[in-house]
């Protein structure tokens, strides 16, 4: 039986990634500030973490959404 490996996107795999981080990072925020996922989702989408999610900046698609949850309530509070 012969193996053969699937070509894999790479541009597509990373935006899965990005997409499945970001809505881990939406459940957190709202469990963590008791908001909707619609409330945590918009204060997200304003913020200057999804901004730099969003470029790729500083490896941040390497760190844990919880981590980047508390990240984002400490250093954007004007958001909340």
């Amino acid at each position: 039986m012969k193996w053969e490996v699937p070509v894999v996107d790479h541009a597509e795999l990373r935006r899965l990634c990005r997409e499945k981080q970001e809505a881990a990072i939406v459940s957190c925020l709202a469990s963590l500030k008791g908001l909707s996922l619609d409330q945590a989702l918009s204060l997200y989408y304003r913020s200057a973490l999804a901004r730099q999610i969003n470029e790729g900046k500083y490896g941040i698609d390497n760190l844990d959404p919880a981590y980047l949850a508390e990240d984002l309530i400490e250093n954007e509070p004007d958001l909340f």
